[in-house]
């Protein structure tokens, strides 16, 4: 029997908002920019002083897309802070920005009915500092995948927490060969079994049980990725689910089978549930506020504004939302230059415009649409600091400034 090719570990079904085709996106953002202008010149209708208003308790409600598509809908809280979780949410899983208010009809289009055609959600903590939510979908493609979306939210700004904030450098470093231990071990336990199994049958002479013979090679060499030695990029926790509950934070890595042998993985996703308790340690000052709760009011995370929803302006009345997301090198030999990808959208019109460009230092160069060598594309040029991101957007001879924040 052929030896099955050596698979690296599964990834998730890729996130759809990114990279998603909208080849029209850079010919309508002009018309949508005209629009917004125009707009903009429209007296606002008076509104009511902000200190007379009450701020509501942040709670989470359903928003119903579909009889199998059901999305959390963050209200209430501080002013822009459930914005920006919908946002991140939103935009994550399904592609598309979450509407301004839970009542607004959003209607699903075929492909995304095709793309995404279940989903549902649970909070798994909510108090004063934290609200972390799970979410269950099935993405299609090529076949249907089920998995699952975690999102972890600082509740003091809407802040969408990594484990990068959470944890030092070093906790990392010394936590990722204790989940790939406890990996190796249930790998371990199946193949134990397997080879008991095969050899009870061959000892009865009769046939093994049909897949037995696949399962043990499959297992044998997906062990190889979680023993000491091997190549680190396929055990980093940065790149892995991280759900966060009332007293334990779970890290899942994929199954070790692919979608062919589905069937014969006994183990399916790896989920590694640690107490909070136990991880203080390799806890940043950051993470032991967060999610111990510890008094220390001056603690801040240690990854910047680019892995965040922002809000902002451009020319100084559109309100716009950004979502962009920082890569590793963008030429591989210039480690100093980083490839950047993300979308943004006039909050009033609500149609995503892809952008990608590059970021060498504080200076960030992003071009709309999905080619980013097109010279008659609109660019932004922005100077990237703590407190966010000014610059211009610029298409031919017209420039206008921007200003976006946290």
């Amino acid at each position: 029997m052929a030896t099955p090719e050596r698979k690296k570990p599964r990834q998730h079904p890729p996130r759809s908002g990114w990279r998603q085709t909208v080849g029209w996106a850079c010919l309508i953002a002009s018309v949508l920019l005209l629009a917004e202008l125009a707009e903009a010149q429209t007296p606002a209708p008076r509104q009511v002083p902000a200190q007379t208003q009450a701020t509501a308790p942040l709670r989470v409600a359903a928003k119903t897309l579909s009889s199998e598509v059901t999305m959390p809908f963050v209200q209430g809280g501080p002013a822009g802070q459930a914005a920006r979780i919908n946002q991140a949410i939103w935009l994550d899983t399904l592609g598309r920005p979450a509407p301004a208010q839970r009542g607004d009809v959003v209607k699903l289009s075929d492909d995304e009915q095709h793309t995404t055609p279940s989903a549902s959600y649970k909070v798994l903590r909510q108090d004063a500092r934290l609200l972390s939510l799970a979410l269950d979908l099935e993405g299609c493609g090529a076949y249907c995948e089920n998995y699952q979306r975690a999102f972890a939210f600082d509740l003091r700004d809407g802040r969408l927490l990594t484990a990068g904030d959470l944890f030092t450098p070093e906790g990392l470093k010394a936590l990722q060969p204790r989940l790939a231990a406890q990996r190796a071990a249930l790998i371990q336990l199946q193949i134990r079994r397997l080879k008991h199994t095969l050899a009870a049958a061959q000892q009865a002479k009769r046939r093994p049980e049909e897949g037995d013979d696949d399962a043990l090679l499959m297992y044998q060499d997906c062990l190889r990725n979680w023993l000491p030695g091997a190549d680190p990029v396929y055990r980093h926790l940065g790149d892995e689910q991280m759900a966060v509950g009332p007293q334990h934070l779970s890290f899942t890595a994929g199954r070790c089978s692919n979608h062919a042998m589905r069937a014969l993985d006994e183990i399916g996703d790896f989920h590694n549930r640690l107490p909070l308790t136990s991880l203080r340690a390799q806890l940043s000052p950051y993470g032991r506020a967060v999610l111990l709760g510890e008094a220390l009011p001056d603690a801040r995370p240690a990854s910047g504004l680019l892995s965040q929803v922002l809000r902002g302006t451009l020319d100084g009345k559109l309100p716009i939302t950004v979502r962009l997301l920082v890569s590793a090198s963008a030429s591989g030999a210039d480690s100093a230059e980083q490839a950047v990808d993300g979308n943004y959208f006039y909050d009033r019109m609500r149609q995503l415009i892809p952008l990608r460009g590059t970021l060498r230092g504080d200076q960030l160069t992003l071009t709309e649409g999905e080619n980013s060598d097109d010279a008659k594309a609109p660019v932004f040029k922005l100077t990237v600091s703590a407190q966010g991101l000014r610059g211009s957007w610029r298409q031919g001879e017209r420039s206008l400034p921007v200003e976006i924040t946290p």
